[in-house]
């Protein structure tokens, strides 16, 4: 990473005056550990940036309010392959790239690639119909992980109000629709050219920063602990969910098991499994504890009340 970071540091030295000081603020995915946002820092400030701050990429882009089209199949009349040239291939996702650019703005494009493989020169025009049949399927394959998310989060599509779209192939027109559709209650936020959204939104956040990067400052930088897998109760063969997966913690949830006789002891197990289904699967479900309540009697209410508590 520290020869990147230099490679970039020469780039950006022939945009400023001689000794300005970069400073520079660094976006990481959701998902980086502490650890790899303080080696990915100490790598660009080997490189001779001064690191601001390390920020994930959605937060850059809420501060800041690549599918490629396959190529034609041509082999069979000019028995060439460029799959077999390295060379060949970057060059053909480069003309494929900038097809795409053009595409969401216009209805068709040029794509020409002079001398892309044994000397062949390659031409060919693309439209936006054509373009959207390719990816059509991967279109249904970007919308699964936000129905998920969604899901995970126990919010309704129609509780949203605003959609910001983030990446370079978020500005294709077909995506925007698909979103657009998953939310028909929502403004979608797309003023801003989503390649340039999280570069954008770092820089932003730079400028509000004075002080050089702290890997201790803590303060700047939350890791929130959740419930990773769902946990469920069950009581005489009754298995409820207490609590979903991706639950911030510490959390306490109380729940009703109902009572089918009186005096009789009560088995309650606390059980871990990988997703919200309440079906019973022995092969998932992992016991985290277990209670024995004795002799419960009843004379109106025929259940009872108990608590699950999760510290962080």
């Amino acid at each position: 990473m520290t020869c990147i970071y230099k490679k970039l540091f020469g780039f950006a030295s022939t945009c400023v005056p001689p000794d300005t000081d970069l400073r520079t603020v660094l976006c990481v995915p959701l998902n980086f550990s502490k650890c790899s946002r303080r080696a990915l820092a100490h790598a660009a400030e080997d490189a001779g940036f001064d690191v601001l701050q390390v920020i994930s990429e959605p937060i850059a882009a809420l501060l800041a309010q690549g599918y490629g089209v396959e190529s034609p199949d041509e082999r069979g009349k000019w028995k060439l392959d460029p799959n077999d040239s390295r060379r060949a291939m970057a060059k053909l996702y480069n003309a494929a790239e900038q097809c795409k650019h053009i595409l969401s703005t216009m209805s068709t494009a040029h794509c020409f690639i002079g001398s892309l493989c044994e000397g062949t020169d390659f031409s060919y025009n693309v439209t936006r119909a054509r373009f959207e049949n390719l990816i059509s399927a991967a279109v249904k394959m970007c919308t699964a992980p936000i129905e998920e998310a969604l899901s995970q989060a126990g919010i309704n599509c129609r509780d949203i109000n605003k959609v910001l779209l983030c990446g370079g192939s978020a500005k294709i027109p077909i995506i925007q629709q698909s979103v657009s559709e998953m939310f028909p209650n929502s403004e979608l936020l797309c003023s801003v050219n989503p390649d340039e959204l999280i570069a954008l939104g770092a820089a932003k956040h730079g400028s509000y920063l004075k002080e050089p990067f702290d890997p201790g400052c803590d303060h700047l930088s939350y890791d929130i602990p959740v419930v990773t897998k769902s946990i469920f109760m069950k009581a005489n063969d009754d298995k409820v969910l207490v609590i979903p997966a991706q639950t911030p913690v510490p959390v306490k949830v109380t729940k009703r098991l109902p009572l089918t006789l009186s005096g009789e002891s009560i088995v309650v197990q606390v059980l871990e499994a990988d997703d919200d289904d309440d079906d019973d699967d022995e092969d998932t479900d992992k016991e985290q504890g277990a209670v024995v309540l004795g002799n419960v009697f009843y004379k109106t209410e025929k259940n009872i009340c108990v608590a699950v508590l999760i510290a962080a």
